[in-house]
Order: structure tokens, then sequence, then C-alpha cells
């Protein structure tokens, strides 16, 4: 459950209930497809990454922001976003909500998970035991979470799968 939080509502600004749960944010990059045009959110509300990180910060509950333009604002005065915004987006480039959305979904999807226990037995080093067994068999047919997160296609991490472990080189200005 990484970054979830395992309750029916999350607990946004100044501990008020949101409308659902977090859901985990690992592995929710290329090849999976969540970038283009896999459903994200539990209802499938979004498409893209990178119209869903914004989604949180326009949320006064989540984020206690009623215009997402106050948080770009207060970021651009922060002394120390000044190299990091240069490095990122060029210099003297001003922060933006359509780049702190690309640079927060490219955040994302580096977030991942590796080397777990269902890594390790999808590569025989380990054997699940009969709880875990039984939580694949419901995570690949019943609820068809292997739909969207597909262990063979990029789910697990390990220096000879799909996602692999490397340094992103991408840059904001790049894209």
């Amino acid at each position: 459950m990484a970054f979830a939080d395992n309750k029916a509502q999350s607990i946004g600004f100044e501990n008020r209930l949101t409308g659902r749960n977090s859901m985990a944010i690992q592995n929710i990059a290329p090849p999976m497809g969540c970038m283009e045009s896999s459903p994200l959110f539990w209802d499938g509300r979004e498409t893209d990454l990178i119209s869903l990180v914004s989604k949180p910060i326009a949320n006064h509950i989540e984020m206690g922001m009623d215009d997402p333009n106050r948080l770009i604002e207060k970021l651009n005065r922060l002394d120390y976003y000044r190299p990091i915004l240069d490095k990122a987006a060029g210099v003297g480039e001003k922060l933006n909500m359509s780049l702190l959305s690309q640079s927060m979904a490219m955040f994302l999807t580096n977030i991942r998970a590796s080397n777990s226990k269902f890594d390790q037995s999808k590569f025989g080093v380990s054997h699940l035991n009969a709880l875990e067994a039984q939580g694949e068999i419901l995570f690949n047919t019943t609820y068809q979470c292997s739909s969207c997160h597909n262990p063979g296609t990029g789910f697990i991490s390990h220096p000879g799968s799909i996602i692999s472990d490397s340094k992103p080189t991408i840059r904001i200005k790049d894209v």
C-alpha cells in the first residue's frame, strides 16, 4: 500500500475527511500506459497522470487550497526552488500549473516497488504463504487488478524486467 492509507476515506487538510481513500502510487509508470489512456483513480475519472496529479491540489479538503494558482505563487516565492526550477525547466522560467503537473507526474513514475516478496516469488527466490497466494488469486481474478497492474509488463521491478532501477534522464524542458 505504498502511500495509500487503507481507510475508507483519507484524511485531508485540517483532519477533514475526503470523499475517497487514497490509492497506492507505486508502479503507475509506463509500460502500463497510465500516462496515456488507462483509467486512473478508483472510478477511472482520469486517464492521464498529468491531469490526475492536479486534482488533489485543487481540492480544498485534500490540500487546503481553493485556488491552485495560490500554490504556484507560493512556490515561486521560495528561494530554494529557484535552482531546481532552473535545472528542470530552464534558467529564469516561472513555475506554472502545467510545469508542476508534468514534474509531479514524472516524479510519480519513478516510485516503484522492488524486491517485494511477490517479486521474489515470481523469480523463484521466495514462496508465497497460503494467505498471500490467495491474495494473488484475488488480484488476478476476482478483483481483476492485473488488468491494469500487469505483473508481466512492468509491475515487478527486477534487473531483468521491463522496469529497471535506472535513474531518469528526461528533464521537463526535454518533453
